[in-house]
């Protein structure tokens, strides 16, 4: 919160702040996993440290040690190992570490990583999601090998994971005691997100086990018994499944999925279904909320976030939704009956039910990033970590006020304004406004490094979230489908507008700034009006009929977005490209964009440079080596802070 007597703040801060992760509770309910990752300014890497809180003694514990990312702790069943994934030696592979203490013991061997993992519910065996054949690798026989990449496949590339190497994720068990690897899916098919059944006879795992794969959202729910390897389809999906769990008397399996009635931006509920087969039943449906999402932020790193899981012996269920700018945790009966569990002006990122009926979950707010908590049902949160309290004591938080606006027909949009420092509201103040990605993501009360600097820096701050954004039921979601830069652009304006009618704000003074749909829609404000002095646009969208072939999503994404094909629809695909309208741009553009960026492509950048620069505008170009799409979020420390710098300082050349 707000002390004018403290130091204000600076990008090179970026380096002093840690971010928690998700809590996972040990069996007997009293101790607590969850992981701390921080920057490495010497290695300009991340290190991920283990730690565990004890109920009982009220104190955290640093579990793991070294400049490694041990991630992802998962208790044994029976209490006795914590088993993480970890990068200590090169290949990501899961360790066991016995509880009451002791070594960590390597227990995978594995080229090219894993993804998901779970306990066998004896404890006696692991099983995990891996992209790896079982074959060895060969040794480097020194003769030329061609590095050409060669693809039939349409999804050949994928922002955060580069160039397909032609291998399919597949589920494997690991035998805790020998080490024993099985290999238990096959075929040219990617298998995610398993489950174990509570017999432990069966996995559930999600897959779409059709030459149709790449080309739609839809995933279906399998089943593999862990002996036989026989596979069954739970059911034949029409949307997408994820994160499935059983229930605890094996005779139903939970998931989040829709039934794709609007495409991408349909409500994501909590379904239901049969272990054997049947109809899945949505258990969310009465409510016009969407399991899963909370605010955007750029103050993370790692983190694991939890959707739902089983409660009360699998009487109800807890979710986490998106929903007004907050990150909330809600409780659903399996009548569907359904209710809130906490609320308030902050964002649950990942949770965890001990068998007490404690909720232990990772919750920020405007103020601060990230810290453990505790609470009853009915009764108040309480935090139990404050890892950043050093940096936090250091410097000037600014405050952050709510607001609603009306926008177009008379649309009632919600927003936040930050101000500066020794704010006064008798003088006049430069503003930037920052426009969230997505489209359909959302700001809320959430801690966003920044926009605090820019507060710093004696900005005022308008974030808000105009149509087409999350948490505010589908129908709000839906409406800038085929209207990017239509009513979308109307709110922000009239946002600008009211806040511009309190009398503070210097209406010669004002910048522009977002990323990726948010970079659209700067480049879009920039060539509709020239009411901004200085503008930046981050990852951007600029020539959606380009986007279409280039980004990784876009053969996808453009169709649920804008109807049909480009080669079908090109007039209005060229109509709502920011790209159109460049000649008309006279706003200085600072362009930043990640040359690895697959899911919006750099070259989006190249051509708003390109152009402004043949036109004789003020244009800059700054381009990331070696980063994706999440560069704000997960990119390397130093780079992070260089983003940060060259966003403050483009507006205070511009509007100070």
């Amino acid at each position: 919160m707000a002390n004018h007597s403290l130091r204000k703040l600076s990008p090179a801060d970026f380096m002093k702040f840690q971010f928690i992760g998700r809590p996972i509770v040990s069996p007997c309910g009293k101790k607590v996993a969850y992981t701390v990752a921080r920057p490495d300014p010497d290695k300009n890497d991340y290190s991920i440290a283990i730690w565990v809180y004890d109920a009982c003694e009220s104190t955290s514990t640093q579990f793991t040690h070294g400049q490694v990312k041990d991630r992802n702790p998962r208790w044994s069943p029976d209490g006795k190992y914590l088993a993480f994934r970890s990068n200590r030696k090169d290949d990501e592979q899961i360790w066991i570490m016995p509880t009451s203490g002791g070594e960590a013991r390597q227990l995978t061997k594995i080229r090219n990583g894993l993804q998901d993992f779970e306990w066998s519910p004896d404890s006696s065996r692991i099983g995990f999601i891996t992209k790896w054949d079982g074959t060895e690798e060969k040794p480097d026989d020194k003769k030329y090998k061609s590095d050409v990449k060669e693809y039939t496949r349409i999804k050949y590339k994928f922002d955060g994971g580069g160039f397909w190497d032609h291998k399919r994720r597949h589920v494997w068990v690991v035998d805790v005691a020998s080490g024993e690897q099985t290999q238990l899916t096959t075929g040219d098919f990617d298998d995610d997100s398993i489950a174990w059944s509570p017999s432990g006879q069966e996995i559930a795992f999600v897959s779409r086990r059709k030459d149709d794969a790449d080309f739609v959202n839809i995933r279906d729910l399998w089943v593999v018994n862990v002996k036989s390897k026989d596979l069954r389809q739970v059911f034949e999906s029409i949307g997408p499944v994820s994160s499935p769990a059983w229930h605890p008397d094996g005779n139903l399996i939970g998931y989040v999925g829709h039934d794709n009635s609007q495409k991408n931006t349909t409500n994501t509920g909590l379904w239901v279904v049969e272990a054997r087969g049947g109809s899945p039943r949505n258990l969310t449906a009465s409510v016009d909320i969407a399991v899963g999402g909370s605010p955007t932020a750029d103050m993370s790193y790692g983190v694991e976030e939890a959707d739902w899981m089983w409660v009360d012996g699998g009487k109800a269920a807890y979710f986490v939704t998106g929903f007004h700018g907050e990150g909330r945790l809600y409780k659903v009966i399996l009548d569907g009956a359904i209710s809130e569990v906490v609320t308030g002006e902050g964002a649950i990122t990942g949770f965890d039910v001990a068998n007490g009926g404690e909720i232990y979950f990772s919750y920020g707010d405007h103020y601060h990033p990230g810290d453990l908590y505790v609470m009853k049902p009915g009764a108040e949160k309480r935090r139990l970590t404050a890892i950043n309290k050093a940096i936090l004591g250091e410097v000037d938080i600014a405050q952050v006020e709510r607001m609603y606006f009306k926008g177009k027909d008379n649309w009632d949009i919600e927003g936040w304004l930050m101000k500066p420092a020794g704010f006064d509201p008798s003088k006049k103040y430069p503003m930037v406004l920052e426009v969230h990605g997505g489209p359909h993501a959302m700001y809320g009360a959430a801690f966003f490094l920044e926009f605090q600097l820019l507060a710093a820096k004696g900005f005022v701050v308008l974030f808000t979230n105009p149509r087409g954004s999350g948490g505010y039921g589908e129908a709000f979601t839906t409406a800038c489908k085929g209207d990017w830069g239509g009513g979308d652009y109307q709110d922000l304006m009239l946002a600008v507008d009211q806040v511009i009618a309190k009398g503070f704000v210097d209406d010669k003074r004002m910048g522009v700034t977002g990323g990726s749909y948010g970079g659209f829609m700067t480049n879009w404000i920039v060539g509709h009006t020239d009411r901004f002095r200085a503008a930046c646009t981050m990852r951007c969208v600029s020539n959606l009929y380009s986007f279409y072939g280039t980004s990784d999503i876009g053969f996808t994404f453009g169709d649920n977005e804008f109807p049909g094909n480009p080669w079908d629809n090109r007039d209005i695909l060229w109509e709502r490209s920011p790209f159109t309208y460049v000649k008309n741009i006279v706003t200085p553009l600072l362009i930043l964009h990640s040359e690895q960026d697959h899911r919006c492509p750099i070259e989006q950048g190249e051509q708003m440079f390109t152009a402004l620069k043949k036109l004789g505008r003020e244009v800059q170009f700054v381009r990331f080596p070696d980063e994706g799409h999440n560069l704000s979020r997960s990119g390397k420390p130093q780079h992070r802070v260089e983003r940060l710098e060259r966003v403050i300082g483009w507006f205070e050349k511009h509007l100070l």
